[in-house]
C-alpha cells in the first residue's frame, strides 16, 4: 500500500510539493518551485525521492477535483502582483515585471498569456517613460517562503 502525502512521515514542504506535483504531473520542477517558493533543489530531491512511491491523500484529491469559481482564487500572490503590474502599464514588460517581483521572465510570460485578456489595464500616458528603476512596495512583493 502506497503512502499518502498527509503522511506523518512529510514536513509541511514535502506535503505542499508533492501534492502540488501529483495534482499537475506536467508542471516541471522549476514551475513547482516559483509557485510554492521552496528551492529548486529542494522540489527536484523531494520529487525524486518521493513522487513515484505516494499518493494524493483522499482530502487533496478532492480538492484538486473541485472547479474553482473565479480566476482569482487560482492566482498565487506572484501571479496576482504580475497582473496588477500589467494593469497599471499595458506596456511593461516581461523582463521589466521579473526584475520588479523578483519572478522568472517565464512565470512572468506564461501569466501574461494565460490571464492577459482578462486584465482592466488602465489608459498610458504615451509621453510618458515608465519607470524601471521603481522599486515594487514591500505590500506588493509577494513572501518568499523557504524550507
Amino acid at each position: 500500500m502506497a503512502r499518502t502525502t498527509d503522511s506523518v512521515i512529510f514536513s509541511d514542504a514535502e506535503q505542499e510539493i508533492l501534492e502540488l506535483a501529483l495534482q499537475n504531473p506536467e508542471m516541471s520542477n522549476a514551475e513547482i518551485s516559483e509557485e510554492t517558493g521552496y528551492r529548486l533543489t529542494l522540489v527536484r530531491d523531494i520529487r525524486q525521492e518521493y513522487e513515484d512511491e505516494v499518493e494524493l491523500a483522499d482530502d487533496a484529491a478532492e480538492a484538486a477535483d473541485q472547479p474553482t469559481a473565479a480566476v482569482d482564487d487560482d492566482l498565487s500572490e506572484t501571479e496576482q502582483v504580475i497582473l496588477d503590474l500589467v494593469a497599471e502599464n499595458p506596456r511593461i514588460t516581461n523582463a521589466e515585471i521579473a526584475e520588479e517581483t523578483g519572478a522568472r521572465v517565464a512565470l512572468v510570460r506564461d501569466t501574461r498569456d494565460a490571464y492577459g485578456d482578462q486584465i482592466d489595464t488602465q489608459p498610458v500616458d504615451d509621453e510618458r517613460k515608465p519607470n524601471r528603476n521603481r522599486a515594487v512596495p514591500a505590500n506588493r512583493r509577494p513572501p518568499n517562503r523557504r524550507s
